[in-house]
Order: C-alpha cells, then structure tokens, then sequence
C-alpha cells in the first residue's frame, strides 16, 4: 500500500465510523509547507444541520 492508497483508506474508514455515530462531517485533503517541511493533511468539518443553526 501507497502514500496515495493509505490516505484514501483512511479517509473513507473515518468517513464510515462518523457516520456510523450519527455524525455527518466533511472530510478533505490538504498539502501543507511550513519552513522548508512539507506534509499531506485530512481536515474534518462537522456540517451542522438545520436544526441546530436555529439555536
């Protein structure tokens, strides 16, 4: 298994076990440099549903 293959894995396991706990979230893919570093990042956002945007 590849960089590539591992992180798409990865993604689409943690995308499963939120949702599996009723959590529905958006999960995306980033290439970060910071001082001569670089690295491949997964962000996760929670969307929030209607219901509690009216709160």
């Amino acid at each position: 298994m590849n960089s590539e293959e591992l992180k798409d894995r990865v993604k689409d396991d943690l995308g499963q076990m939120l949702e599996a706990h009723g959590i529905k979230a958006d999960i995306s893919e980033h290439h970060v440099e910071k001082l001569n570093a670089s690295y491949e990042a997964l962000s996760i956002t929670p969307l929030i549903s209607a219901e509690y945007r009216s709160l």
